[in-house]
């Protein structure tokens, strides 16, 4: 059940969000206790969502949904935005975190080390990847990265 309500509610919800510039990161549809929650997780790349954006949206996907009714029953909604150091999905994902900070977890590793942080400096069309912290500059192609996610550098 939870994926058709997933898939309808993507339908419905993408094109508001589209007219927003805001970007559909994740839906999820899941029962918490006695309640059926669906959560919406919004992304505005470059700078990332604000609360103001996570209110726009939940009052447009409100009202929306309310005429729309694609779910049977009640269900509270929860926007939000995916995070501070959230996963990096994929490589479309990764090439738009350009300039921003990053840990990346590797296969194997580089210059004696499995996991780095540091500046996105290029992910290019053929997914090489060019990574500076303080000290180094890495080169690396996505096929060596295990996981990634957006850094928090203190």
């Amino acid at each position: 059940m939870s994926g058709r309500v997933i898939d309808v509610v993507s339908e419905v919800v993408t094109p508001i969000l589209e007219s927003m510039a805001i970007e559909l990161f994740a839906i999820t549809y899941r029962k918490e206790g006695t309640n059926w929650v669906l959560s919406v997780v919004i992304d505005k790349p470059p700078e990332g969502v604000t609360i103001n954006d996570c209110e726009k949206v939940n009052r447009a996907l409100s009202e929306v949904l309310d005429r729309a009714d694609p779910i049977e029953g009640a269900y509270y909604l929860e926007v939000s935005s995916p995070g501070a150091e959230r996963k990096i999905k994929d490589y479309k994902d990764l090439q738009k975190q350009l300039g921003r900070y990053v840990y990346l977890v590797l296969k194997e590793p580089v210059e004696g080390k499995n996991k780095l942080t540091g500046y996105l400096k290029q992910a290019d069309e053929n997914e090489n990847i060019i990574l500076e912290d303080e000290a180094d500059c890495y080169k690396l192609s996505y096929s060596q990265v295990i996981k990634a996610r957006l850094a928090i550098k203190f």
